[in-house]
Parts: C-alpha cells; sequence; structure tokens
C-alpha cells in the first residue's frame, strides 16, 4: 500500500489526534486513515434537500413567530 507523510502537524492537532485515537481505541496511524476515509467517502450536502425537509416541517407547525418576536425571545433568553 502507499504511504504518506504528513509534515508541520502543530502540537494541538496532535493531542487532539493522539486522545481521538485512545478513545476510539485504534492506532494513531489508523484514526487518521479512519479519519481521511470518513471525510474523502462522505456524501456532499444536498442543499435542496435540506431545503425541502425544512419546508414540510414549517408546513406542519400552525403558528409561526415573526423576525421581531423571535429576536424578542432570543433578547430574553441571554439575561
Amino acid at each position: 500500500m502507499p504511504s504518506i507523510t504528513i509534515k508541520n502537524i502543530s502540537d494541538g492537532m496532535m493531542r487532539k489526534l493522539k486522545r481521538r485515537a485512545k478513545l476510539n481505541r485504534r492506532s494513531l496511524n489508523s484514526e487518521i486513515i479512519q479519519i481521511l476515509d470518513d471525510l474523502v467517502n462522505s456524501s456532499k450536502i444536498d442543499i435542496n434537500k435540506i431545503l425541502q425537509k425544512a419546508a414540510a416541517i414549517r408546513e406542519k407547525i400552525e403558528y409561526s413567530l415573526s423576525d421581531k418576536e423571535l429576536t424578542k425571545f432570543k433578547n430574553e433568553g441571554r439575561r
């Protein structure tokens, strides 16, 4: 199998990778391969599908909040 070398990894990133590998009970190399595999093989987000789902959910809701109401509730929640 081919090999690659990754240079100039920050200390923080290395700590996170090691922690993640330990949590997943993998070697550091296996964890990095898994991360790359997940990223390369992940499906792209279909924004139209997400918007259709959101529209379907909104149709089921009988009451909608105005921008003014949303802002009021957000500000009240921050107190």
